[in-house]
């Protein structure tokens, strides 16, 4: 049973990351409707917007130098992460089913609304180190990077039914590659030629 007091949250997080799957079951077992799931990954994505542009602001002002989406402001920041959040939502739903998984959107939002949640505390974290051992903070960076594809490839498995997180990890990087050069190539042909 899912408990929403932030000790049994953070019990519930480090359960999630210790072991994935079960914490995806936790998660897959409230049955969230499509617009509860979609309005806790709208609450996650604008917080962690917010500590990402904080985390940049004051890495600038630590003379890191300019950062990535320094120049962005806190709404720009909540919008991109939004979007990403919910592209990346609808790609472990609908590529999962391509592959034969069963899994739903509201059951993908919900996942990587609680991936985020984990996320979060990973980055919030990332602030206190920066105030006190700042080339940690940078490690830790690079942890968050790993445990989110970590997470999310677990939770892509459970969520379709899918035996090996492994594979679900290469086939994630198989899809961003598609997407990618999918984007490049419309970069190509509309951007292109109004540039030149």
């Amino acid at each position: 049973m899912m408990q929403f007091d932030l000790a049994s949250l953070w019990a519930q997080a480090l359960e999630s990351v210790q072991d994935p799957r079960a914490g995806a079951r936790r998660i897959l077992a409230l049955d969230l409707p499509l617009g509860t799931a979609a309005l806790a990954l709208v609450i996650v994505a604008l917080l962690t917007a917010l500590i990402a542009a904080m985390v940049s602001l004051m890495a600038m002002r630590m003379g890191a130098g300019e950062v990535m989406g320094a120049q962005l402001s806190p709404l720009q920041w909540v919008g991109l992460q939004t979007l990403g959040l919910f592209l990346a939502a609808l790609a472990m739903a609908y590529v999962g089913r391509w592959f034969g998984g069963y899994g739903s959107l509201a059951q993908a939002i919900s996942l990587l609304a609680w991936a985020e949640f984990i996320i979060l505390i990973v980055q919030i974290v990332q602030v206190m180190l920066m105030f006190i051992l700042p080339p940690l903070s940078a490690v830790l960076a690079l942890f968050g990077v790993a445990l989110t594809f970590y997470l999310v490839s677990h939770f892509i498995a459970e969520l379709h039914g899918f035996a090996s997180a492994v594979k679900v990890f290469f086939g994630i990087l198989a899809t961003g590659f598609a997407l990618i050069m999918t984007l490049a190539v419309l970069a190509a042909v509309f951007i292109g030629p109004i540039g030149g």
